[in-house]
């Protein structure tokens, strides 16, 4: 036993000092370099600084402000909860899937000019999001009475959004989206460049 302790000691020894693994004999194919080595300097070297590179403008987006219009899945109770709602089907609904919840869009006060708008995009440096006209709209949105979008189409880069004028008239937008992180309907401000 002691020898057999003292010959895998030794195998062990000659494998760390020989270089033992499994890629000892790829050495063998490498090029042998065949310049001579350089005369060593007491010259120090720098890097050289490499060009600055000007990142690209966004458009400035205007700040964020608090907004009274909430999105929400329209279950039965919460439609049971209104005494009337202005209801709507989209042109791309899926008529294959007709028990789908409809999408609540509700106003906590009075916006104008609510509108329902179809949304494209342009990728060229950065994705940009546009308004591409109108799908349905209301002179006004009050509290008492929600709009009820029925078949959003539902994808990646949202497609369908809203728009109103806020209390300091200003033309504000908004996606309709579907969270990544728990899958409730959110609404995400953007800046529409034909402004």
């Amino acid at each position: 036993m002691k020898k057999m302790a003292l010959f895998l000691g030794v195998l062990l020894l000659f494998c760390l000092v020989v270089g033992c693994s499994s890629n000892a004999g790829d050495d063998a194919n490498l090029p042998i370099p065949t310049e001579t080595p350089q005369e060593t300097s007491n010259e120090i070297l720098l890097p050289t600084p490499s060009p600055s590179i000007e990142p690209e403008q966004t458009p400035e987006l205007p700040p964020q402000t608090p907004h009274p219009i909430t999105s929400s899945e329209g279950t039965e109770s919460l439609l049971l909860s209104y005494d009337s709602f202005v209801e709507f089907a989209d042109p791309r609904a899926d008529s294959a899937q007709p028990d789908i919840n409809p999408t609540v869009i509700a106003t906590s006060s009075t916006v104008s000019m609510f509108r329902y708008i179809e949304i494209l995009f342009t990728h060229d440096d950065y994705v940009r999001l546009y308004d591409a006209g109108t799908l349905y709209t209301l002179d006004y949105l009050t509290p008492e009475t929600p709009f009820v979008v029925h078949g959003i189409p539902w994808s990646t880069i949202p497609q369908r959004g809203i728009s109103f004028v806020d209390e300091s008239g200003i033309a504000r937008y908004f996606t309709v989206s579907l969270s990544g992180y728990d899958g409730a309907i959110v609404l995400v401000e953007f800046w529409n460049p034909e402004d």
